[in-house]
């Protein structure tokens, strides 16, 4: 393989360029993700797009954050990559991405406290218990 120098790391050649991982498991989260992302964006702007969520209440909210949420783990317990198959759950590749995606999202709701960051009646009522107003 030839290779060449970009800003003093050592790369390969065009012709031997991947889109994906080496790695089959990786490959195969990789696909996964990119072909989950377009579904949940979508849905997330329907739904902004359509001001659905106004009408919603706490647990509307978790419903539909569950609703997107849950395939990125469950899809990839019930069809495993042909890679991952027979490996115990910790040692797949798609299960330590989930868990690599969790901590700093989990980091950032400790380090600004686990308030919601939504519009509902709960939070409306709260912003206006401590300011008076909601436009203040």
């Amino acid at each position: 393989m030839s290779t060449g120098t970009i800003a003093r790391v050592t790369v390969g050649s065009a012709e031997h360029a991947r889109w994906f991982g080496a790695n089959p498991a990786k490959a195969w989260g990789e696909r996964f993700y990119l072909l989950y992302a377009p579904l949940w964006m979508t849905a997330i702007g329907v739904v902004q797009h359509t001001d659905t969520y106004r009408g919603w209440r706490d647990a509307g909210h978790l419903l539909f954050s569950l609703a997107l949420f849950l395939p990125l783990w469950v899809l990839p317990l019930l069809v495993p990559s042909q890679a991952d198959r027979g490996r115990p759950l910790a040692a797949r590749y798609i299960f330590k991405i989930n868990v690599w995606i969790w901590i700093p999202a989990l980091g950032r709701k400790v380090a600004i406290g686990f308030h919601r960051s939504f519009p509902s009646s709960a939070t409306r009522s709260a912003e206006l218990g401590r300011r008076g107003s909601l436009h203040q």
